[in-house]
């Protein structure tokens, strides 16, 4: 994509001069040029800042074959916006800030900065999420392996038995294993169908242990 050229930001009283019944042809026709090239700037510079490509683009005030047109009576606050936009996610997430809609004020003022730190903090996020996810699933991944490890220790064994739960649950994190802890142990069970044997031998255990305990 061929970077974009600037096209500086226009006077806010334009929009008012359109809006007069005695402005001219000429002078209609100037200032409409002047906020076309300064919105094909601003949808064209917020899709290299988001990293995105375009086919086509244009006021959302066309039909059929007619071309859209700027109208400062239906875009006083945002203008509306048909594209044909394609790489609008981040690592699989959707994003669809300003596809559709920019806000008219980016006319009339500096937006670069501000958008460029919408997209910084929205990938940020993205990869907060997934980062998250990870944990959660190598959490989870070595809690089955905690319960498998459990559930691998003889009840029989009553000379060592408790030793060895005592050592597994402080080789996971655990200073001490009480019935709160066994009630989460129970959760992870009920949520995870595919060990559920080996789970459900680890609470007995468990459960087995706190009762040697008191």
């Amino acid at each position: 994509m061929k970077k974009v050229i600037k096209i500086n930001k226009l006077n806010k009283e334009c929009l008012e001069q359109l809006k007069n019944e005695n402005i001219t042809v000429k002078e209609q026709r100037i200032i409409l040029e002047n906020i076309n090239k300064r919105f094909h700037y601003v949808f064209t510079k917020i899709c290299e800042i988001f990293e995105r490509k375009y086919s086509w683009y244009d006021y959302n005030t066309g039909y059929d074959d007619t071309d859209g047109h700027f109208d400062p009576n239906i875009y006083a606050d945002n203008i509306l916006i048909d594209s044909d936009v394609s790489n609008v996610s981040y690592k699989g997430t959707f994003i669809d800030d300003y596809i559709h809609e920019i806000p008219t004020s980016f006319l009339f003022e500096d937006f670069e900065e501000q958008v460029s730190k919408e997209y910084e903090d929205t990938k940020s996020k993205i990869e907060q999420k997934i980062e998250n996810r990870k944990q959660k699933a190598q959490e989870k991944k070595n809690y089955i392996q905690f319960l498998k490890t459990i559930s691998s220790i003889n009840p029989e064994e009553e000379n060592e038995f408790s030793q060895q739960i005592e050592n597994t649950l402080k080789q996971n994190g655990f200073k001490t294993f009480e019935e709160d802890d066994f009630y989460k142990v129970l959760e992870v069970i009920s949520s995870n169908k595919k060990d559920s044997k080996v789970a459900k031998k680890a609470a007995k255990n468990l459960l087995k242990y706190l009762l040697n305990k008191k």
